[in-house]
């Protein structure tokens, strides 16, 4: 039997190694991601959390507000107040953003 994996170590295995028929057909979303950020959050990794948020967008998927708290939670649990800070203001941008195109 193998041992438990630290959450950071599980959420990128959950991310690149899904079920091989699931990823044919739905690749990671927002929920996994978030879910990975939160790991993160939880291992109290902000850099990982913060890579994982960026590589979000790249994926073409939008975080919600669950991404962004999961990842200002671990910039803050790790004493990264101006990237906590500069998480606030990309989210309040991102919602505006959001808003407009209604």
């Amino acid at each position: 039997m193998r041992p438990p994996q630290p959450p950071i170590r599980y959420s990128k295995q959950v991310l690149l190694h899904s079920h091989p028929r699931c990823t044919l057909q739905f690749g990671p979303d927002v929920v996994s991601y978030s879910a990975a950020i939160s790991a993160c959050e939880k291992a109290r990794k902000w850099r990982p959390a913060l890579s994982i948020l960026e590589g979000m967008r790249g994926a073409g998927v939008l975080p919600n507000v669950v991404s962004y708290n999961a990842a200002i939670s671990a910039c803050a649990k790790c004493g990264q107040w101006l990237e906590a800070l500069s998480l606030f203001e990309l989210l309040n941008e991102d919602r505006e953003e959001r808003l407009a195109h209604r």
